[in-house]
Formats: structure tokens, sequence, C-alpha cells
């Protein structure tokens, strides 16, 4: 299975937002949330103007150096190991009812799963990300969901060496 760039980059920001979430300070938690439930409202409602959703995320980012370490560490090894991931990674609809804030049922917006890349790439942004990043406290959710667990175990499973080998031409 394939992944689209935006799958990664945000697969890669809530690994980061997972990672550092525990090292943040209360008041800096209260700007994040806000900052991150702007960009949950945008990727809600226009998806399609990813181009600029991402900039938000960069300069969430920008801000905060641990934050844009990890994303960039993250980022590189999805890169790396995108031949060996599949969908076994991606949260079940039960797995999002348990661990995601939510009031109401899980809201099935875009195109139905499996038709396309595009479709994936909606089901995951809203299934997975609105929900995170529009919670009353996205870092704490990251560190509920299951299913980044696997992502984490997975890339952690990888050699060494594969990730030297594609550093090092």
């Amino acid at each position: 299975m394939e992944f689209s760039d935006i799958d990664k980059t945000l697969f890669a920001f809530l690994l980061a937002l997972k990672n550092v979430s525990n090292d943040l300070e209360e008041g800096e938690k209260s700007s994040l949330n806000q900052q991150l439930h702007r960009v949950g409202q945008q990727l809600k409602l226009k998806p399609e103007r990813w181009n600029f959703i991402k900039r938000g995320l960069e300069g969430i980012m920008s801000d905060r150096p641990v934050l844009n370490r990890e994303f960039q560490s993250f980022l590189t090894q999805l890169e790396i190991i995108e031949s060996k991931l599949s969908s076994e990674i991606l949260p079940t609809d039960l797995e999002l009812e348990q661990e995601l804030e939510t009031e109401q049922s899980i809201e099935r917006r875009g195109f139905k799963p499996g038709k396309s890349q595009e479709s994936l790439s909606q089901a995951i942004i809203n299934d997975v990300v609105v929900p995170t990043l529009l919670s009353s406290n996205p870092p704490a959710v990251t560190q509920k969901l299951s299913f980044l667990e696997r992502l984490q175990q997975r890339i952690q499973k990888i050699s060494p060496d594969d990730f030297s080998s594609s550093t090092n031409p």
C-alpha cells in the first residue's frame, strides 16, 4: 500500500506530537491546542487547501524546535519504510470510537475508503486527524491512539541499516 505525501506528513506530525506531548508546559499546551484546533478546522472544512494547511503546521513546528525535529525524523523514517507499511497500521472503526473524544458517532465524509488514493487520504483526515486536532487536548489524544503505537513500533522494527543506506548513497 502506498500512502500519499499528505498521509505521511500527517502521520509524522501526529507521531511527533505524541512524542513531545509530555514535555510541553501548561501555557505552551494551551497555545498549541488553539493552533491545532485551527488546523483541524481547516482540514475539516477545506482539506483541498492542503498547501495552505501544511504551512500552518510548519508554522506550529517552527515555534517548537523539538516538535519540528521529531516531525522531520518521523517523516524521513516513514518515507524510507513506506513500501513496508500496509493498511494494517490504520485504525479500525472500533479503535477510533474508543480512543477519540467524540460527542457523536464518527461523521463519514468524502469518498468511501478503498476506492482510490484520494479516498484513503480523505478517510485518514476525516476519521483520525480532524477529530484528534479538534479534541480538547490533541497531545493527550495522540497518547491514546493505538494505531500510532503500531506505526511507531513498525518504524522501530526496521533495521537501522535501512535508514543509513537510504541516507548514504
